[in-house]
């Protein structure tokens, strides 16, 4: 079975709590482990192993959630391989304040274990912080592949203010009862302050060739009690300096602006102030 949805990215936007409200609506059915990275570095286990993900899945519209496919490494690569193979898809993409992600972005780097360096120096060269809060860059390779009516835009700040608007608008987008919503709404999902790093154990059991397989069978109440005994906190430095600011600024503003403005949004929509 194809999936009939992708939420793409962007990655550290809330595309994690999305994709839990989504998987409560009773005709959506999600991969059960949001997160395939099928098109970005799983490619080469074939669409055959891509479409095995989502049999059983009893729902009339079912999806998966990559933020991998909206990376600086990944966003044309994935973008050509999604239009390729499952050309009729909905795609979801979820953004926030630019300069705001790119915090959780550098925890990110230590949650997936790439042992980064200081977050100046990862903001200077990770294609996973400064070029992928570059939205509009990396929406402007599935636009270009993809009817505008199959890309569906949402901004973190929009959620927060009108939280079941913007989730009937998105069950619209995909065809399903937008008048359905659960009360209350989700706590934030997979956020900065829940980020761990893998202990020696965990590392070791990651080169196992069967880890994914167990990993994506365990369930997800097993995994969460799991994490505290295999997995510890992350505590890193992300502060702002000006000079840093200024740069990050520099390297993103324009870019923000083009995607403000292709998405009906005032260019003050986002501030670029630094605060204390």
């Amino acid at each position: 079975m194809k999936p009939h949805f992708i939420v793409i990215g962007a990655q550290k936007c809330g595309t994690t709590t999305i994709c839990r409200e989504l998987e409560r609506h009773p005709q959506i059915a999600l991969f059960p482990n949001k997160e395939t990275h099928f098109f970005s570095f799983r490619y080469g286990r074939g669409l055959e192993w891509y479409e095995g993900l989502f049999d059983g899945l009893d729902a009339e519209v079912v999806g998966e959630g990559s933020p991998s496919y909206t990376t600086g490494e990944f966003s044309a690569l994935a973008a050509e391989r999604i239009a390729q193979d499952v050309p009729d898809v909905k795609l979801i993409f979820i953004a926030r304040h630019p300069l705001h992600r790119l915090p959780s972005g550098y925890v990110q780097l230590f949650d997936s274990d790439l042992n980064p360096g200081t977050f100046e120096e990862e903001l200077k060269r990770s294609p996973k912080l400064i070029p992928a809060s570059c939205f509009d860059a990396r929406l402007n390779e599935y636009r270009t592949r993809f009817p505008s009516e199959s890309l569906h835009v949402m901004f973190l700040e929009d959620l927060k203010a009108d939280y079941s608007g913007e989730l009937a608008r998105l069950f619209d987008f995909l065809g399903v009862d937008p008048t359905f919503a659960l009360s209350p709404p989700l706590a934030p999902q997979n956020t900065r302050a829940h980020k761990r790093v893998d202990g020696r154990l965990l590392r070791q059991l990651r080169k196992s060739r069967s880890f994914l397989s167990l990993n994506w069978r365990l369930p997800r109440p097993l995994k969460k009690a799991l994490i505290p005994l295999l997995r510890k906190k992350i505590s890193v430095d992300v502060s702002w300096t000006p000079a840093l600011h200024a740069y990050a600024v520099e390297q993103i503003r324009e870019d923000a602006e083009r995607f403000l403005e292709t998405n009906g949004k005032p260019l003050d929509y986002w501030d670029w102030e630094q605060r204390p």
